[in-house]
């Protein structure tokens, strides 16, 4: 049996929406822009040949930062298909969290729930790690690894 991997960086944040004005870094756990939406919607959208709907994923793990959530959300809701799977946050599967502010998360809140009902929070400290914590134990070895692969 084939097992298929699926990796997805998030849609354009409003971090990253213009290059040349490095403040935005500093924006705390940015949302989505409207072109990262659409970005985040295009992911399984048909394509010339074999489409990537043949692609039936059996859960998706996701970053608990608000982009990458609205990004599983809404490349999962985009599906002309029906297909479904659990998606499930978890701190390991971020990219980042170093110094900008873009990479520090809100509070895990009712707000996530609200926004995000289909995503298990279970497993994520509702705090989440502190600033830099990618340079300290437990998390320098879980990012570490992460790069690595």
């Amino acid at each position: 049996m084939v097992q298929r991997v699926l990796l997805c960086r998030h849609g354009q944040g409003y971090h990253n929406a213009t290059a040349d004005e490095p403040p935005k870094l500093m924006l705390k756990d940015p949302e989505l822009t409207a072109q990262g939406v659409g970005e985040a919607r295009a992911i399984f959208a048909d394509a010339p040949g074999p489409g990537r709907l043949d692609f039936k994923p059996e859960v998706a793990f996701v970053s608990p930062l608000w982009r990458t959530l609205q990004t599983a959300t809404q490349a999962m809701a985009s599906r002309s298909d029906g297909h479904t799977c659990p998606i499930v946050a978890m701190e390991d599967v971020r990219e980042h969290n170093n110094m900008n502010g873009c990479n520090h998360r809100r509070p895990i809140s009712e707000a996530h729930r609200e926004a995000f009902p289909s995503v298990d929070f279970s497993g994520v400290d509702v705090n989440g790690p502190p600033p830099g914590a990618e340079w300290e134990p437990p998390y320098r070895a879980a990012f570490g690894v992460m790069r690595a692969r």
